[in-house]
């Protein structure tokens, strides 16, 4: 059946072959997916659904509270079936196998069908190099189980932290007060063994790259980050330090009694590439780690934000690439290759401006001119959503009308 798009009120651009549509109106409105050539897949039964910048999943929440939801995998076109009563969550870096649900205090590990993996009487549960560590929720004591369910370390380590990698990475743990990894059998991983560190961790990310890690000194909580190997590459001196793309770290001080937040970002090495300071909003962009999204923050309503994008030579030069004087009105949805913008036009009389959606390519070429009232980009440059005089359909990057 394909959607009637007379009765389309809200629609998202491609996602990998698919696309979120809307139904009805305010808090009557509901959401369903069509696939390219507008076949309802999913009906419009849902009043809320959420993705994410090249997730595999469209999660649609059964309540207006947003939670609850059901999940969709666009990779395998099916739902990952399970019991509603229990909430779920995808394990990173699976490729849709495993699935950790959970309650308040007890987690287990089910598959796409909603098969039992690991029972639902666990403390904690995360991946460990292919198993899963675990904890007895009366000891407190950590162990390693397979995804058979078989025991391959028995309950007998007191961690007090554990930071888990994707599926098949080394597990991050901290015992008597020293970090290091432990591969799927428990063992320490001596090649990432990590340093003393200065005073008692507060908290810790990590990836393959580097971790994140923040100290309490005096009271107050700050950020440094390590290399891969574990040696310092940023002081613990931030206020927060943020993942950016593949290239950066975004730096981060605050200070409400004078300029507010403060951003910077360095590279994996600790050089500074933009020094942390105010009144400056720094953003990433999907597929080009030299494109940065830069935004001259405004406090009253950080619709009306200036924004553009440079682009980060190899001699750390920067290049204007887009005027700093548009709207970007979603740091994190943007499309591979183009960047969707608006122009605020301000009307006599009015007190709030009228936006113009259109879109640029990552030269700084403006392909699609500001004549829509609205634009959703997924990541198919056949099907970009746009809404124009109150009515959507889809576009091209060639801003011909492929669908509607």
């Amino acid at each position: 059946m394909i959607v009637n798009p007379a009765h389309v009120t809200s629609l998202q651009g491609g996602y990998k072959g698919y696309a979120v549509f809307g139904i009805g109106q305010g808090r009557n409105q509901r959401f369903g997916l069509i696939d390219r050539n507008g076949e309802i897949i999913i009906h419009p039964e849902f009043p809320g659904f959420y993705v994410s910048d090249g997730s595999r999943y469209v999660e649609f929440f059964t309540t207006h509270s947003y939670m609850r939801p059901r999940y969709f995998d666009l990779a395998t076109e099916r739902w990952i079936n399970h019991d509603d009563k229990h909430l779920l969550w995808p394990i990173n870096g699976s490729a849709g196998r495993y699935f950790r649900i959970f309650t308040r205090r007890r987690s287990g590990i089910i598959d796409y069908t909603g098969r039992q993996i690991l029972p639902m009487k666990y403390g904690y549960v995360g991946c460990c190099g292919g198993n899963f560590i675990v904890q007895n929720p009366r000891s407190g004591l950590f162990g390693i189980v397979t995804p058979d369910g078989e025991e391959a370390v028995p309950f007998s380590r007191k961690y007090e932290e554990v930071v888990p990698g994707d599926l098949d990475e080394p597990t991050l743990v901290e015992e008597d007060g020293k970090w290091f990894y432990i591969d799927c059998q428990g063992e320490i991983i001596a090649s990432k063994g990590m340093p003393e560190l200065p005073t008692k961790v507060a908290s810790i990310y990590s990836t393959k790259q580097y971790i994140i890690y923040s100290i309490e000194r005096g009271g107050v909580i700050k950020c440094g980050m390590l290399d891969k190997n574990g040696y310092e590459i940023i002081p613990p001196i931030y206020d927060n330090i943020f993942p950016f793309n593949g290239k950066y770290v975004k730096t981060c001080m605050y200070d409400s009694l004078k300029d507010g937040l403060k951003e910077g970002l360095k590279d994996l090495s600790g050089n500074t590439f933009f020094p942390t300071e105010s009144h400056r909003a720094l953003n990433p962009i999907s597929g080009d780690d030299n494109l940065i999204i830069v935004g001259v923050p405004n406090h009253t309503n950080p619709t009306y934000s200036d924004c553009g994008i440079v682009r980060v030579g190899t001699d750390r030069t920067i290049a204007e690439i887009i005027p700093l004087r548009y709207t970007i009105p979603d740091f994190n949805g943007q499309g591979p290759g183009w960047i969707v913008a608006a122009e605020r036009e301000f009307t006599r009389g009015r007190t709030k401006p009228t936006f113009r959606y259109g879109i640029f390519s990552l030269d700084g070429q403006l392909i699609v001119p500001f004549e829509y009232d609205d634009i959703h980009a997924g990541d198919d440059p056949e099907r970009i959503a746009v809404c124009k005089d109150g009515k959507w359909f889809f576009i091209n990057l060639k801003n011909e009308r492929t669908l509607f």
